[in-house]
């Protein structure tokens, strides 16, 4: 403890984790860099205990939430993320300049009413031998439900208690939050002019410009089967339009999921977490002539938009976008 934070900083820690533990009764606990426990408010729930027990894998966990308080971490501002066991966290970073200190993290908690059906899901996952589904399921309901508006003020209220634990803390991450906006804005507007200037172009050659603009609103709307439907339909054209123009086509599904991109955006989900999906879109530049292999990765990162929308439900998704 002392190598992470000094009495002073740990000992304001304890004292903002213990308020916000009696003012929301949602367990927290400390991380350091390396997402080892420092500190415990309140009683680690049953669920994940029974479950890293009987699973044999207590790192599980240690390793999702120090990914999400990287996150955290990247993007300046707390993160809501869900576990390995489909649970609700909250994670705030703690930093010093630039450099990752640790972590506060909350929870868990539903944010939709719990469904039983999750944990035969787990525990198949994890290769658990049924007969410990009873006491799993029961642990399970244990688990504090919050609606998305208490969950909001929930971790603005660990939001407010964390910003001045170290020095500079709040300063930096506000410049981190500001330059991701930024990056965000410029994006967009890139992709609009891209588009105004595509726009002509493609009507002369016969895209179908309609399908994909209702390849959006069905993402918007969460209408997975034409969804899909449509998206079948557009990697079609573009296929056949372009055959033996390896480079065109890789241009033209690019774009697309770029506009698939957007719309999942507009649907709810947080525009960090599409672009951590469709980020490895750029390396098919590096294998232009491997187009079979780049068809069988468009098909599977297309479809993996549209459930991020979908799956995860609107309500969760909107709600990772407040913050």
């Amino acid at each position: 403890m002392i190598n992470s934070f000094d009495s002073k900083e740990f000992g304001y820690i304890k004292l903002i984790m213990s308020v916000f533990y009696n003012t929301t009764q949602l367990s927290c606990h400390l991380i350091d860099e390396a997402g080892q426990v420092l500190l415990r408010e309140g009683e680690t729930s049953k669920y994940c205990n029974k479950l890293q027990h009987l699973s044999g894998d207590d790192k599980m966990c240690q390793y999702a939430h120090l990914q999400a308080s990287h996150q955290a971490n990247k993007l300046g501002e707390a993160y809501i993320s869900y576990c390995p066991a489909g649970m609700v966290h909250y994670s705030v970073a703690i930093t010093s300049g630039e450099v990752f200190r640790g972590a506060i993290i909350a929870g868990p908690v539903h944010l939709s009413e719990p469904d039983v059906y999750e944990v035969d899901q787990i525990v198949n996952r994890l290769h658990i031998m049924p007969k410990h589904l009873g006491i799993l399921k029961k642990y399970y309901h244990f688990i504090p439900e919050v609606s998305p508006n208490t969950a909001r003020f929930q971790l603005e209220l660990l939001t407010i208690l964390s910003k001045d634990i170290v020095d500079n803390t709040r300063a930096q991450l506000q410049k981190k939050k500001a330059f991701f906006d930024k990056q965000r804005k410029l994006n967009e507007t890139v992709q609009e002019l891209k588009e105004i200037e595509s726009l002509a172009v493609t009507q002369a050659r016969g895209y179908p410009i309609e399908l994909e603009k209702k390849l959006s609103s069905a993402i918007i709307k969460g209408d997975e089967v034409s969804g899909k439907a449509l998206i079948n339909e557009l990697l079609g054209f573009i296929f056949f339009k372009y055959q033996g123009d390896n480079q065109k086509i890789i241009s033209m599904t690019m774009d697309l999921v770029v506009v698939m991109s957007r719309a999942a955006v507009e649907g709810g989900a947080r525009y960090e977490d599409v672009t951590e999906v469709t980020h490895e879109m750029y390396f098919l530049l590096e294998k232009p002539d491997d187009i079979e292999a780049v068809c069988v990765w468009l098909q599977t990162v297309l479809e993996k938009i549209i459930l991020f929308v979908l799956r995860m439900g609107i309500k969760k998704t909107a709600l990772l976008r407040r913050f």
